[in-house]
């Protein structure tokens, strides 16, 4: 291998390289030799400037969730003055826009699998920063739009189900690829995802309120 100077951009070099191949293989099979060949620089450097394999692996962790984060923020608080119903659509945009764009999102969301599947240390901040943050900010949008009709753990299963209908088009993509004949990540089809699953939950959680509104009305007559 030829010898390769240090430099400013190795370290940015080697996390992008280890991003590929955790990505690809999973934390557990990749080496940091491996690293060293995909990056194209000696061993030496990758030690120098990360010291070990699970330092590499949070900064690439840390790097990843920051370019999602940044790529299309979930901006909690400047969302507060609006209706809940504008809060849950700009949610969805959002989300969709994280999970679809592949320039941004595909390697995260394959290591993120590869965290599913195999956790490491780095699981727990993963979740924390990314479903974890996600289910509790839609936990205050529909609480908000119920005003106060369903209970909370009703308010996190809606949560749960208008979140998985964005993951799946993410983690489902292959197989909707090739039932629908389609492959959906266009910034059109994702703009359209969007529409589709806010017209669905905003439906949803009208006919839920709307539900216990009758049950209760039943019940004082």
């Amino acid at each position: 291998m030829s010898r390769v100077r240090y430099n400013v951009d190795t370290p940015e070099r080697i996390v992008k390289a280890a991003t590929s191949l955790f990505a690809r293989q999973g934390y557990r099979a990749v080496a940091l030799k491996d690293v060293a060949r995909e990056a194209r620089v000696n061993g030496a450097a990758v030690n120098y400037h990360f010291g070990d394999k699970a330092e590499l692996y949070r900064s690439v962790i840390d790097q990843c969730l920051k370019q999602r984060e940044g790529a299309a923020p979930i901006d909690e608080e400047g969302w507060l003055p609006l209706s809940p119903e504008e809060r849950l659509r700009r949610f969805i945009t959002v989300m969709m826009e994280q999970l679809l764009n592949e320039q941004q999102t595909t390697l995260l969301s394959q290591i993120m699998l590869w965290e599913a599947i195999d956790p490491t240390r780095e699981f727990k901040k993963m979740v924390a920063r990314l479903p974890g943050r996600q289910l509790k900010v839609l936990d205050r949008i529909v609480g908000d739009w119920v005003d106060g009709a369903l209970s909370k753990r009703k308010i996190r299963a809606a949560s749960i189900s208008i979140l998985g209908q964005c993951v799946y088009y993410r983690y489902g993509r292959k197989i909707l690829a090739y039932a629908e004949k389609r492959n959906r990540t266009s910034r059109a089809e994702i703009s359209s995802i969007a529409d589709e699953i806010f017209a669905f939950s905003a439906a949803a959680l009208r006919g839920l309120s709307e539900q216990v509104g009758e049950r209760n009305l039943r019940r004082a007559i």
